[in-house]
């Protein structure tokens, strides 16, 4: 059966960055995948400011992903892919210090499979690479917020899980 439509949450982005996202997925034509990832994050890093005395960064906002997959199926969505995105978010950091608004944007390229079970049931995986560009500079951050607010290369993990119809 042929799915040109899936929708798919992506957990690890809850899990490592304090990101809810899923991922819309539409096959015009056989093999060729368009793909949109909207997410909302919320996370925070502890930072000391004396010996006892600990606080919380918290970065939240809004943010996503606009990309393509070539898929090998015929299914729609299923097989082995490959893609380019693009990435962009606007956020906000509530330091110790005080507020201060940000934004991202980067380039990221994926390679994964992804099968469709019992005609509905999508399930995938895959690893990629991501270029992040940030417009502030908050130094060295711990994994959940360097997700969106650390520039630089960095790895990327993904797992999905969802409906194709």
């Amino acid at each position: 059966r042929y799915n040109p439509v899936a929708v798919t949450w992506n957990p690890l982005g809850l899990m490592v960055g304090g990101r809810v996202s899923f991922n819309l997925e539409w096959a015009p034509v056989t093999h060729h995948v368009i793909i949109a990832s909207p997410h909302i994050a919320n996370t925070s890093q502890d930072v000391s400011v004396s010996p006892d005395v600990t606080r919380s960064n918290t970065f939240s906002g809004f943010g996503g992903e606009l990309g393509y997959r070539y898929y090998t199926g015929r299914k729609g969505m299923n097989g082995v892919f490959i893609g380019p995105s693009l990435v962009a978010g606007v956020y906000n950091a509530n330091l110790i210090t005080g507020e201060q608004a940000f934004t991202n944007f980067g380039v990221a390229a994926d390679l994964g499979v992804q099968q469709i079970f019992f005609d509905h049931l999508a399930l995938g995986a895959g690893v990629g690479i991501m270029y992040l560009n940030v417009s502030r500079d908050f130094g060295d951050l711990a994994a959940g917020p360097s997700t969106i607010a650390e520039q630089g290369v960095k790895p990327r993990f993904l797992a999905q899980a969802g409906y194709a119809f």
